[in-house]
């Protein structure tokens, strides 16, 4: 892995404000790692965009459909976030 990788990998855990663009940097390094892709959706959810976070839980299905038991359940849980989300953005754009 190229020094580069690591350092966008750094600022991605110590800044939040720019977590998600150093994570795409550092993708563009791994593009198949797929702990920076759920981490990715981590930060997506939690900057309530579900429909990005679904997008990078798609793409570690299909780099890596048979992920270990860690993997596994981080990304079940996300999925479940990430429905929750869009029902929550469903219902309030209902009420509107």
């Amino acid at each position: 892995m190229p020094a580069k990788f690591y350092c966008f990998v750094t600022l991605a855990a110590l800044l939040t404000v720019s977590a998600s663009a150093h994570l795409l940097k550092a993708l563009k390094y791994a593009p198949t790692n797929i702990v920076i892709r759920l981490r990715a959706a981590d930060l997506e959810i939690d900057r309530g965009k579900p429909d990005s976070a679904t997008a990078f839980l798609q793409d570690i299905k299909r780099l890596s459909p048979d992920f270990s038991a860690e993997v596994r359940a981080s990304h079940n849980e996300l999925i479940q976030l990430c429905k929750m989300r869009l029902s929550q953005a469903g219902s309030s754009g209902k009420e509107s």
